[in-house]
């Protein structure tokens, strides 16, 4: 009596023939050409003469509660250290230069939070508070640019913020 495997196998390979035979009677068969593909229709109707949506565009953020003082550079360094301590990302924000001019947005208030309040950063702006809250600084204002320097002491010796004027009010250059 001739042997041809253990019934798994045997059920297996029945499994896979009743398949098979499924699989061509369907593709036989067919749908008779009797329905149709539905329409596609695009997710964003689009028309021309209109700007493209905008999907990245980061989340529109509050302005300051606080009024920014940056009239003069003075103001701006006392303004900000005072910001600082209040945690004020927005205040912050409107003090740099990348924002002049437009609405903040949530990437703004991060890239605040990056430059004044994040733990990296905090050294930095406490030399400059014990720099100008000693009176040892001095300013040079050359028309829409200008610079404080602060002697903050030690091996950095001064510290020099480069600031620039846009629209009769400074920000911090290059922020």
């Amino acid at each position: 009596m001739a042997r041809f495997g253990s019934p798994l196998i045997t059920i297996g390979s029945a499994a896979v023939v009743i398949a098979i035979a499924c699989t061509v009677l369907v593709v036989v068969r067919g749908d008779n050409g009797s329905a149709e593909a539905p329409e596609q229709k695009p997710a964003v109707e689009y028309t021309a003469g209109q700007p493209a949506p905008e999907p990245n565009l980061p989340p529109p953020a509050p302005e300051p509660e606080m009024p920014v003082t940056n009239g003069s550079i003075e103001s701006l360094v006392q303004g900000t250290l005072d910001a600082i301590t209040r945690e004020d990302r927005a205040w912050l924000a409107r003090s740099m230069e990348s924002t002049s001019g437009r609405p903040l947005t949530e990437d703004d208030l991060l890239a605040a939070y990056r430059q004044f309040l994040w733990r990296s950063a905090q050294p930095m702006w406490a030399r400059v508070r014990a720099g100008f809250e000693g009176g040892a600084w001095r300013t040079e204002d050359n028309g829409d640019k200008g610079r404080i320097i602060l002697d903050v002491g030690g091996a950095l010796g001064e510290m020099r913020l480069e600031l620039v004027k846009i629209d009769n009010a400074w920000h911090y250059a290059g922020t």
